[in-house]
């Protein structure tokens, strides 16, 4: 595994954690009851939310990478409710 500081296994990584380190923090936020079994559950969910962000990349090659962990937050601070109803408007069947 490449660990340099430009490596993609390391860029990935880091936005998976920025992901689930959201993910997490919006649980204990919360009011709900916190479970081992919920809070694996959030920040694995959160964890792929950001690692989705590396996407960007694909659109924006030059993107500084300060932009792909904004976009990595964004994503798992909306969830993945909001994403499923967003992309359910864009493509159609939605309310």
């Amino acid at each position: 595994m490449n660990t340099s500081p430009d490596s993609p296994e390391l860029r990935l990584g880091l936005l998976a954690a920025v992901g689930a380190a959201i993910g997490v923090g919006k649980l204990l936020a919360g009011g709900e009851p916190i479970t081992a079994r919920l809070v694996f559950g959030r920040a694995l969910v959160s964890a792929g939310l950001g690692a989705a962000a590396s996407a960007t990349s694909l659109l924006f090659p030059t993107a500084d990478p300060l932009v792909l962990y904004g976009v990595a937050a964004g994503l798992a601070s909306v969830g993945t409710s909001a994403l499923e109803s967003i992309m359910a408007r864009k493509v159609g069947g939605g309310p």
